[in-house]
């Protein structure tokens, strides 16, 4: 019969489940891969751009400019957009210019910082210049960064950068001894930018993924997979059905004869003294008479009727139309006993078959394990009573 094996049809459900967890897993590990790289990427491009805006304050503020127009310049810095605040902290460490003028004159606190993690203020609070060793803490020497915020290990959402700085201006003498420039850099819109682009490369990789996992199934189904479906479920010494692909098939197509009301007859075949030919031949002519045999079944049977090699010398038949096909297997078994049969080239072999026999109108009813119980007790008093022959008791 046409029809798609079973075990086919769970292969393919096995290939597609694996397929989606395999697009799943790698759709995961490409985000996390893309996300990682594009913070970094990003939060390197926030810190260039601080410092180049960083040179350009320490180049305003050591110009000998007016304080007056450093502190417009600090505004327009800011207005730029990232920079949320912008503070110039004198030796005293009160703010003398700032993006926002309200802080100008108060003391520089972690209030102008908050939200800010201990951590960060442990860091910044020994070089803020009210300190008395700011100059010569070993950390506060060079210019220093943090990134915080609530998600600090996903990149944080704003970065706190200061460096010391002399301090000329052409209105303010007495200010050259320096002072501390700091910057808070909102990381937010940079981040989201990152977010989305990795989103569509993660969105994109993910269809590609999928697009090329799919692609392998497909060749794999077609190169590699019905194969091997194949031969797990076809003989290879015979080319039948082995017995498990046997079972499989023919349980739903029992299903369906029962659904159609038309009986079915199921027959265990055996070839009578096959050990001998084995002993005689060996196991290549005794494999050759198989070959022979399953052949001449093959021949004898016709579309939507079920051929399969059991074990050993025993075959499985089923037919449509119940006990009124009793005639054919006997037919099958005189085809057998008047047929030369050669085990090895120029050794002529006689053989004959012997044939048990359960119909789904009998005592076994539709149960298949119960018509391959009877048919197998049909063919032990076939052999039992001399061979040959086909019982159907």
């Amino acid at each position: 019969m046409t029809r798609e094996p079973r075990l086919q049809r769970r292969v393919d459900a096995e290939l597609r489940r694996l397929t989606l967890i395999g697009t799943a897993m790698a759709t995961l590990v490409l985000a996390a891969v893309v996300a990682l790289v594009e913070r970094q990427s990003t939060l390197q491009q926030i810190r260039l751009q601080a410092q180049r805006t960083e040179r350009d304050l320490l180049e305003l503020i050591t110009s000998g400019q007016s304080l007056a127009q450093v502190q417009r310049q600090l505004q327009i810095t800011a207005a730029a957009g990232y920079i949320q605040l912008v503070l110039l902290v004198s030796q005293s460490g009160r703010v003398i210019a700032a993006n926002d003028g309200a802080l100008i004159g108060a003391p520089m606190a972690r209030a102008d910082l908050d939200p800010v993690s201990d951590a960060v203020w442990d860091g910044i609070w020994p070089c803020l210049p009210s300190r008395h060793s700011w100059r010569q803490h070993p950390r506060c020497r060079q210019p220093m960064s943090w990134i915080t915020g609530p998600w600090r290990p996903l990149g944080g959402d704003r970065l706190i950068a200061i460096t010391g700085t002399p301090l000329v201006f052409g209105d303010r003498p007495g200010l050259e001894q320096g002072g501390l420039l700091l910057l808070r850099i909102d990381l937010g819109p940079s981040l989201r930018q990152a977010l989305s682009r990795g989103g569509l490369t993660v969105a994109t990789g993910m269809v590609l993924l999928l697009l090329t996992n799919t692609a392998l199934v497909v060749v794999m189904r077609r190169r590699l997979v019905t194969r091997l479906v194949g031969l797990a479920r076809i003989d290879r010494i015979t080319g039948l059905l082995n017995r498990e692909a046997w079972l499989e098939e023919v349980e739903p197509w029992l299903a369906e004869q029962q659904a159609q009301g038309e009986a079915v007859l199921l027959a265990i075949a055996g070839l009578d003294h096959f050990k001998s030919v084995n002993g005689r031949h060996g196991y290549d002519g005794g494999d050759r008479v198989l070959r022979e045999v399953s052949e001449l079944l093959r021949q004898r049977l016709g579309e939507g009727e079920w051929v399969a090699r059991l074990a050993g010398d025993q075959f499985a038949i089923c037919l449509r139309g119940g006990t009124a096909q009793v005639d054919r297997f006997r037919d099958l078994c005189t085809a057998v006993a008047e047929r030369s049969w050669e085990a090895e080239p120029g050794h002529p072999l006689h053989l004959t078959l012997s044939m048990g026999v359960a119909c789904s109108s009998g005592p076994a009813g539709w149960s298949l394990d119960k018509l391959l119980a009877q048919a197998d007790r049909n063919l032990r008093l076939a052999k039992q009573e001399g061979g040959n022959q086909v019982m159907n008791r």
